[in-house]
């Protein structure tokens, strides 16, 4: 019985570069798909919940941009939030289009006096604000002091403001 002969080295040279190779390219693979950020989506799983994009905007500049929004009836910024009585751009316009026809006296001004951002994590914000709000004019004008907090929620990467509710101080 003989044995079989040993495979030469030049055979077993291109064998170990075809392994080499291959496992180059795979792990190529890998790192694309890493790379790429692709969130799952192939796969119809939900991209992880401890990751929040970072807002481009700090929420107290959110919330100073929605109040005036609110006095100049900016219902682009307005329906960009959660709060208020309409969920699109046309129920804004609609809410205000009425809102002439009621009787009594309208906003004059709308002053911030302080603002605070009391807590902040990547998901969620409050934001005290100390507001002077007047309304109508010369002797008949009714001035009103009041602090509100505002809370926010972080939407892939944008503040949005989900509802706000008058401190009472004491």
């Amino acid at each position: 019985m003989t044995t079989p002969a040993a495979p030469s080295s030049r055979r077993r040279l291109l064998a170990v570069l075809a392994v080499i190779a291959a496992t180059l390219a795979a792990a190529a693979v890998v790192a694309a798909l890493l790379l790429t950020g692709d969130d799952d989506q192939d796969t119809g799983r939900e991209p992880a919940d401890d990751v929040a994009a970072a807002p481009s905007e700090a929420p107290d500049e959110t919330v100073r941009t929605y109040l005036e929004g609110a006095q100049t009836r900016d219902c682009d910024v307005l329906a960009a939030h959660d709060v208020g009585d309409y969920d699109s751009v046309e129920d804004c316009e609609d809410f205000f289009s009425g809102a002439d026809d009621v009787e009594g006296d309208d906003l004059v001004e709308l002053t911030i006096a302080d603002v605070e951002v009391t807590e902040q994590s990547d998901r969620a914000a409050t934001v005290r604000l100390q507001l002077t709000q007047s309304y109508g004019e010369g002797a008949d004008a009714t001035t009103y002091e009041n602090t509100v907090d505002y809370t926010l929620r972080n939407d892939d990467g944008r503040w949005n403001i989900t509802g706000f509710e008058t401190v009472q101080e004491d």
